[in-house]
């Protein structure tokens, strides 16, 4: 999972994250990284995203 981190920054889907680093089941990937990471997948992308590309 420490390979994670690095691939939501650059994939805003879950999906393409978790076949990526091995899971077959998309919502068991996204059920372990909110009980490691505290947040689900697709809040901490969009939270990435803001920092990365800010806006107006």
């Amino acid at each position: 999972m420490t390979r994670v981190g690095a691939l939501v920054t650059e994939h805003s889907e879950a999906a393409t994250v978790a076949y990526a680093v091995g899971y077959e089941s998309v919502s068991q990937f996204s059920r372990e990284y909110k009980r490691l990471f505290g947040a689900p997948p697709r809040q901490d992308a969009a939270k990435l995203q803001n920092i990365v590309d800010p806006g107006p």
